[in-house]
């Protein structure tokens, strides 16, 4: 009886590894999905790298600088020439360049209009960046203008020569600056009410184990529509007029699935650990057991959707469908987190919620084993259930 199972489930993988378009579904598009979708959330939190080419070598070019250097959203990289910075906004490399004039500390002193050269790119960020670069120049010609007025004044009542009053100017332009550096007016804040504070996944940590899991059950859903097909065409019928038991077959077809699936979830993670950059090899034991608990609740429901659905095209439509809904709901596109709270209530029926959420336990929040154990037995129970009832509905015929 044992023998005659394996060698079904062995049946099965082979037939699979020999199906092409059904490794596209389950290794190659998974990895092309989960590293577009790790790209486009990731990163974000760290300061946007801009060039700065200087053509002035006075102290207000550099007081331009260091005001750039100072916002922490900035890290200023020095470019030789426009050209250069010119070269490196078009091909991408920087998402903004800036240039400061060779007269730009000497119209400054004269009150004239000096003009920064800007180029970027059409990237969404550019324009949050023209608000902090804007930040900067207002500061500056807020100093610029102190200064001319105090020196204006100050001729008024005391003559000056030009190197003096560019002296002063300069002085007063100096301490200006420094006023902005260390300013005189602070605001306290006290908090009067507090919140839990919501931790979420990004990135790889978020796309790798949450597309795992979503593909996974896609892909198992996908391997027991095979069982439709099979019974369209009468094999599963010839199978049950030889010598093999009912309970054979089927547990050959579920172990076939569940070993398609494990082989499935383990190349995805060894992509997700070594090249997207996810932390899944923090507790191996608590993901293996994560893993072999939701590969029993997956099966359990493609077992389910075989039995249920009449045609195969039914059981396709079906595998796509709700493997993208319950993985939208399960925290596999985006966090749970940021769901409203029907929403969030309603993915805890999901086995996709309870395996993404067991491994961020793992990977993002540093838990150990015994906070697993609701997520093992909620997929170990959803595993029974689905088993159960595929195996009560399905019928050969």
């Amino acid at each position: 009886m044992w023998r005659k199972a394996w060698i079904i489930a062995r049946q099965f993988l082979q037939a699979t590894a020999r199906d092409r378009i059904s490794l596209i579904w389950l290794l190659l598009f998974p990895i092309i999905w989960t590293t577009l979708i790790g790209a486009f959330s990731s990163g974000g939190d760290g300061p946007t790298t801009i060039g700065l080419v200087r053509l002035d070598s006075s102290s207000y070019a550099q007081a331009f600088q260091d005001g750039l250097s100072c916002e922490k959203d900035f890290r200023v990289q020095l470019l030789a020439n426009e050209a250069e910075a010119q070269s490196q906004v078009q091909g991408n490399n920087l998402p903004l360049a800036l240039v400061i004039p060779a007269d730009f500390g000497s119209l400054l002193r004269r009150g004239e209009t000096a003009t920064i050269m800007v180029w970027k790119t059409n990237r969404p960020s550019s324009y949050y960046l023209d608000e902090l670069i804007n930040k900067v120049t207002r500061r500056l010609a807020a100093d610029a203008a102190t200064a001319g007025f105090a020196v204006s004044k100050i001729a008024e009542r005391t003559a000056l020569t030009p190197s003096q009053a560019a002296a002063a100017w300069s002085e007063i332009f100096a301490k200006s600056e420094e006023g902005w550096r260390n300013p005189r007016i602070e605001v306290s804040y006290q908090i009067l009410t507090s919140e839990k504070e919501v931790q979420m996944p990004q990135g790889a940590n978020q796309a790798s184990p949450g597309f795992t899991a979503m593909f996974v059950l896609m892909g198992l859903f996908f391997g027991a529509g095979s069982l439709v097909n099979e019974r369209r065409d009468w094999t599963l019928q010839r199978l049950l007029s030889t010598p093999t038991l009912r309970f054979s077959l089927l547990f050959g077809k579920f172990l076939g699935f569940f070993l398609l699936g494990a082989v499935q979830l383990i190349l995805l993670i060894l992509y997700g650990q070594f090249v997207l950059g996810a932390n899944w090899g923090t507790n191996p034991l608590g993901i293996a057991l994560v893993s072999v608990a939701y590969l029993l609740a997956a099966v359990g429901l493609g077992t389910l959707l075989a039995a249920l659905a009449r045609t195969p095209q039914q059981a396709n439509a079906f595998s796509i469908l709700l493997s993208i809904v319950l993985g939208m709901l399960g925290g596999a596109w985006w966090p749970v987190e940021i769901l409203s709270p029907t929403l969030q209530t309603i993915a805890k029926f999901t086995p996709i919620y309870w395996a993404v959420n067991g491994y961020n336990k793992l990977i993002s929040f540093g838990e150990g084993i015994p906070a697993l154990l609701p997520n093992l037995a909620i997929l170990l129970a959803i595993a029974a259930v689905s088993l159960f009832l595929g195996m009560l509905f399905f019928r050969t015929e």
